[in-house]
């Protein structure tokens, strides 16, 4: 797509005075690209999302950069799991903790968990899903 841009006549760009071409897409996405292209190396400033890039390596089809974003994409993904924990879950966590300590089971997925008969005391359970 980007190179089809400046050799086609089907895909009309807009030129201006100077012969500077338009790519009306966002400036902070494309410029990773752009650099990429310059010097081979994919970097992404903190800012920058890489879902953001990844969707516009697929537009303008440079297909080298879209397995290193997923990858990207995928890694960022990682903290925000929610798959819910098991019984045997919490038991190896209470079985692996002292009983003088209090644990933070905060915002934690536990939906459909059978957690009968554990003791449970001392565990702060704050913004968890407790449903069964």
């Amino acid at each position: 797509m980007l190179a089809r841009m400046f050799a086609d006549t089907m895909w009309p760009s807009a030129i201006d005075s100077d012969g500077a071409y338009l790519i009306d897409r966002c400036p902070s996405y494309f410029e990773p690209i752009l650099n990429y292209l310059r010097h081979g190396q994919l970097i992404l400033d903190k800012n920058i999302a890489p879902q953001g890039v990844l969707e516009e390596a697929k537009f303008f089809g440079i297909e080298s950069l879209v397995p290193m974003l997923e990858q990207m994409v995928m890694s960022d993904a990682g903290p925000g799991d929610h798959t819910p924990l098991t019984r045997r879950d919490v038991v190896q966590i209470l079985t692996s903790t002292s009983h003088l300590s209090e644990l933070r089971f905060q915002s934690v997925n536990l939906s459909g968990a059978d957690l009968s008969r554990l003791d449970l005391r001392h565990i702060n359970f704050k913004y968890s899903n407790l449903q069964k």
